[in-house]
């Protein structure tokens, strides 16, 4: 889980950073969302990114975080493989990446995607 915290902690910086008043987040980790919306961890390292996160909340003027299954949000599972298999650390892209336009078009004409067992 702190992984995931670790990224969401580095988006709420550049988000912060880029001047955004308002920022809407999603996560497929439900964990996540109730430790950030709730006053609670599971380890000292957590427990310092959730404060980290919990702080940078502070400046938004406002803030909703949102669980999403995976399935939920293609692009960002896209992104986050493609994250997986590279050594870039964190970058901001001008432009989506190849094979990330056919998502973001199912993402704007709310195209649902079956959840596979």
């Amino acid at each position: 889980m702190w992984f995931a915290l670790a990224d969401i902690r580095e988006g709420l910086r550049i988000a912060r950073d880029n001047g955004f008043g308002n920022l809407e987040a999603e996560t497929d980790s439900l964990a996540i969302t109730h430790v950030l919306q709730k006053d609670f961890g599971n380890s000292l390292e957590a427990d310092t990114l959730i404060s980290d996160c919990k702080a940078l909340i502070q400046a938004f003027h406002s803030f909703e975080l949102k669980h999403v299954l995976r399935e939920g949000n293609q692009c960002a599972d896209f992104l986050a493989n493609m994250g997986q298999n590279s050594q870039w650390g964190t970058t901001i892209l001008a432009q989506p990446p190849d094979g990330l336009n056919p998502l973001l078009a199912h993402d704007a004409n709310n195209v649902a995607f079956s959840r596979l067992l």
